[in-house]
C-alpha cells in the first residue's frame, strides 16, 4: 500500500488500525504463551513492583475502574496468582498480594506492547510527543 496517495486523515486512521491490530496481536500471543491477558499481568506486574495493594489502588495504578480490577483479582485468585487478605485494623478493607505461583507467573511472563509503547515515544522529542498526544 502506498501512503502518499492517501489523505492525512487516512493515513492516521491507518496507523490507529495498525496499533489496535498490534494490541489484538499481542493480547493472543500473551494468552496462549502464559494464559494470561494483557489487564491480568499487567496487574500481576503492578504487584510485583509493589509488593501489595487495594483493589482502589490497583484501579488507579492501572487505570481501570475498581469492578474490572475486583474481576481480574476473582480470576487470578481462583487460578492461586493473588491472594486477598483483610486489612487487621479495618476489616472492611481487603489487600491483594502475589503468591508464590503469581511470581513465578510474572516472572516467566514477556513484557506488555505497552512497555514497547512507551520505550519507542521515549525516543521521540518532546514536542512530537505533544503533537500525538494533541
Amino acid at each position: 500500500m502506498e501512503l502518499h496517495r492517501f489523505s492525512l486523515e487516512d493515513k492516521i486512521v491507518i496507523a490507529i488500525r495498525r496499533i489496535v491490530r498490534a494490541i489484538e496481536l499481542h493480547s493472543q500471543a500473551l494468552v496462549s504463551s502464559v494464559g494470561l491477558t494483557a489487564p491480568q499481568l499487567a496487574l500481576l506486574k503492578t504487584l510485583a513492583a509493589s509488593g501489595e495493594g487495594t483493589p482502589t489502588s490497583l484501579a488507579r495504578a492501572l487505570k481501570l475502574s475498581q469492578p474490572t480490577v475486583s474481576g481480574i483479582v476473582d480470576r487470578l485468585t481462583a487460578r492461586g496468582l493473588v491472594e486477598r487478605s483483610r486489612v487487621d485494623r479495618d476489616r472492611r478493607k481487603t489487600t491483594v498480594r502475589l503468591t508464590a505461583e503469581g511470581q513465578r507467573a510474572v516472572a516467566g511472563a514477556p513484557s506488555l506492547l505497552q512497555d514497547r509503547f512507551r520505550r519507542e515515544l521515549e525516543r521521540l522529542e518532546g514536542w512530537e510527543q505533544t503533537m500525538l498526544l494533541s
